[in-house]
């Protein structure tokens, strides 16, 4: 990977981090549509259930940050999401230059060039690192991405997954690369772990495998790979079963019974609330 490219990513991954630390919420947060933060944290430094859905994934990351040793149990778990922001703007970063940089023809899509390489700047010109540095910062420094950076909420893990698929995503379909295609795939199965909002990243897998089949980069192999690892990905969402079987602390919906984990993971407490406007 040029150094360039991974070079703006991270300057501006690691400003945003610094900010967000700076600013972190060292307790439980109720400010910034922060209702959520109290039984999240409750969750993690419990190895509990959280409310629908579940949240298995940032509960377990959450559950290994409590366990650094330093500032107490809430910031140490704050300290996902402001891990998990910086994450997000380190992709949209890649992102941005990726989308700017030129198609590769069949021919060099055949070639054995490593695909794996983030494409040289001169590609696409300097041009393409400033507005991928600039979309970085303005995006890391929004209202939206830096309030839910600094308490624990489930959006910048969210946003990092989201950033991380489309950048693989966009990777696959421009260079050809299967690799990227099955990342891409598995990491749509372990992000819905997180947070449904991700099944909309699916129709991104879905039109990159469609057109590396079309150009016969990718056979049936690969696809029976990127579904198994999609599926392998979600397959954490069976810690809320198991998990609720050794009765928590705190198990919200107690999801012990088929019944039961389908009204967690189907978030059937909000399902009024699905489609409504905020204020």
């Amino acid at each position: 990977m040029p150094r360039t490219a991974l070079g703006a990513a991270s300057v501006a991954a690691l400003l945003a981090l610094w900010v967000y630390v700076q600013t972190l919420s060292p307790t439980v947060a109720w400010v910034n549509q922060g209702e959520d933060s109290g039984d999240l944290l409750a969750a993690a430094a419990t190895l509990g259930i959280a409310h629908p859905t579940g949240y298995p994934l940032f509960v377990l990351l959450g559950r290994v940050a409590s366990l650094v040793p330093f500032g107490a149990t809430a910031f140490r778990i704050n300290l996902v999401a402001a891990l998990a922001g910086a994450a997000s703007v380190f992709f949209l970063a890649l992102l941005v230059v990726e989308l700017a940089s030129p198609r590769r023809e069949r021919g060099a899509i055949d070639s054995p060039v490593d695909p794996g390489a983030v494409p040289s700047p001169g590609a696409s010109g300097v041009p393409a690192l400033v507005a991928a540095f600039a979309a970085a910062l303005a995006y890391a420094f929004s209202r939206g991405a830096w309030s839910q950076s600094v308490l624990a909420e489930v959006y910048t893990l969210n946003a990092a997954f989201l950033g991380a698929i489309l950048w693989a995503s966009a990777r696959a379909d421009r260079t050809g690369s299967a690799r990227h295609l099955v990342l891409a795939a598995f990491l749509l199965g372990l992000g819905l772990t997180n947070h449904l909002l991700l099944l909309a990243a699916g129709a991104a897998v879905f039109v990159a495998a469609v057109r590396l089949a079309s150009r016969r980069s990718i056979g049936p192999f690969e696809v029976v790979l990127s579904l198994l690892l999609f599926v392998w990905g979600a397959t954490l969402v069976l810690y809320l079963p198991i998990r609720a079987l050794r009765v928590p602390e705190f198990s919200w919906g107690a999801p012990n019974t088929p019944e039961r984990l389908w009204w967690v993971l189907s978030g059937a407490q909000y399902r009024n609330h699905f489609f409504g406007r905020g204020p």
